[in-house]
C-alpha cells in the first residue's frame, strides 16, 4: 500500500503506512529493504533530502545481509542519484546500475532513474549525447512494455 500511495503522490499516507509496517519486518528481508527504499523515495519526492542519507546507509547495511544483489544496486543508485555532480555517480548509474536493473526486469526503477538522469542532462551542459542515449533506452523500454513484448 505504501508504494500505491507514493505513486499516487499521497506521501503522508505512504509514509504512515511504511512506518507502520517496517517494524514488523525482519531487517534482512526483502520486505524491510523495500519499505526503506520506498520511504527513501517518499522523502526524495517531497524534497526532504536531509532524511535520505541515514536511510541510504541503513539500506546499504541491511542489503549487504540480503542475498539479492538488486537491493545493493538500488541503494547505491539512490546515493548516486543524490550526488549526480560527484565524479563517478553518473558513470555508475549508466554503466552498472541501469544495465543491471534492466537485466533484472526492474523496469519501473529503470524508467524512474532514467527520467531523473534526463532531467539532469537537460540542465547540464555537454551531456546531449548521454541525454539522447538515455531517452532512446527509455523510449524502447516504454514501447516494449506497452506492446507486452519486453523480456522475451
Amino acid at each position: 500500500m505504501g508504494v500505491v500511495h507514493r505513486k499516487a503522490r499521497r506521501w503522508t499516507f505512504a509514509l504512515d503506512y511504511i512506518n507502520e509496517v517496517t517494524p514488523l519486518c525482519d531487517k534482512e528481508s526483502a520486505n524491510y529493504l523495500e519499505a526503506i527504499y520506498q520511504k527513501l523515495h517518499c522523502y526524495m519526492d517531497i524534497g526532504d533530502y536531509s532524511k535520505c542519507p541515514p536511510l541510504i546507509q541503513e539500506g546499504k547495511r541491511f542489503s549487504a545481509l540480503n542475498e539479492r544483489e538488486t537491493y545493493k544496486v538500488m541503494f547505491k543508485s539512490v546515493e548516486s542519484l543524490l550526488s549526480l555532480n560527484v565524479e563517478g555517480s553518473i558513470d555508475y548509474l549508466e554503466n552498472v546500475a541501469l544495465p543491471y536493473l534492466e537485466k533484472e526486469k526492474e523496469y519501473s526503477i529503470v524508467i524512474d532513474y532514467s527520467e531523473i538522469l534526463i532531467a539532469h542532462y537537460e540542465k547540464s551542459k555537454g551531456h546531449m549525447a548521454r541525454m539522447l542515449k538515455r531517452t532512446m533506452v527509455l523510449r524502447d523500454i516504454s514501447n516494449k512494455i506497452r506492446e507486452g513484448s519486453y523480456g522475451e
